[in-house]
């Protein structure tokens, strides 16, 4: 059973003045939203490209992280269960206004996504029925079926590899115990049973 040091404590409680990077003062509400809804309007997609643009605004140009703490804040959303960009915005949020910070933050992120998701599906009810949309439809499908099949073919073939060379080893261990236990001489009755 491994101890953290006091000196090494995670400590997760809303940021005040006092506590801010060095150099950095705490975000106004509206500042907060602001930065928030800029990253949630680049990032659409999610990914490390939306990881890249929180530290690049909360660490880079405001300053209100440390990159040690970020990478610490980093880590425990890799090991919690959920969706850990919104894992890093709540913590994020929390501790730079709180509750508030933390529906502020949620609210940037996810507004310009989910109302560019509902334009495009209501652009999309509009041109579903024209049938250069249910051509290219079509066509994507079977193109995104293979996408998949292509991926799922690279992503698993080093672990059948490796779980075929593990088999085979496997397969003539069992193979030389069950010989070993009920070769020849077990069937003639010249070794005893255990």
């Amino acid at each position: 059973m491994s101890t953290i040091p006091e000196s090494e404590s995670i400590e997760i409680q809303p940021r005040s003045i006092d506590h801010a990077a060095p150099g950095a003062s705490r975000p106004s509400l509206w500042q907060l939203l602001r930065v928030w809804l800029a990253i949630g309007a680049q990032s659409f997609g999610g990914g490390n490209a939306t990881l890249y643009l929180i530290r690049r605004a909360v660490v880079e140009r405001r300053g209100w992280f440390a990159d040690e703490e970020f990478a610490r804040f980093w880590s425990i959303c890799q090991i919690v269960p959920g969706i850990n960009l919104l894992c890093i915005t709540v913590l994020i949020g929390w501790r730079m206004r709180g509750p508030i910070g933390v529906a502020l933050s949620l609210l940037g992120l996810l507004l310009p996504s989910v109302t560019i998701t509902v334009l495009l599906s209501a652009f999309y009810t509009s041109v579903r029925d024209l049938p250069l949309v249910q051509a290219a439809l079509h066509g994507v499908l079977p193109a995104t079926i293979g996408m998949g099949l292509l991926m799922s073919i690279q992503m698993a073939r080093q672990p059948l590899a490796a779980s075929r060379r593990e088999g085979c080893a496997a397969a003539a261990a069992g193979a030389g115990h069950a010989l070993g236990r009920w070769g020849p001489q077990r069937r003639s009755g010249l070794v005893s049973r255990q």
